[in-house]
């Protein structure tokens, strides 16, 4: 897996965690969103990119904040 789908892997689990703690559906979600369900489906999913236009909706519509971590690995100093 390269780097970039593990980025958007990250992203969608984070995406679908805030929905279910939000207690919403993924249709729920596209309608606050303005995208399409199919595109939700897809996005929770991992399987599609999506813009910053629409990852921004989709953030704003889960009232919440850009997240693209994991728990970071501790950093090394010199």
């Amino acid at each position: 897996m390269g780097k970039r789908e593990h980025i958007y892997e990250i992203i969608a689990e984070n995406i679908r965690k805030e929905r279910r703690r939000l207690g919403i559906t993924q249709a729920e979600l596209a309608e606050r969103a303005d995208v399409s369900l199919d595109t939700i489906k897809s996005v929770e999913n991992g399987r599609r990119a999506m813009s910053l236009d629409t990852y921004l909706n989709i953030v704003h519509a889960l009232e919440s904040s850009p997240r693209f971590d994991e728990p970071a690995a501790p950093r090394k100093t010199h």
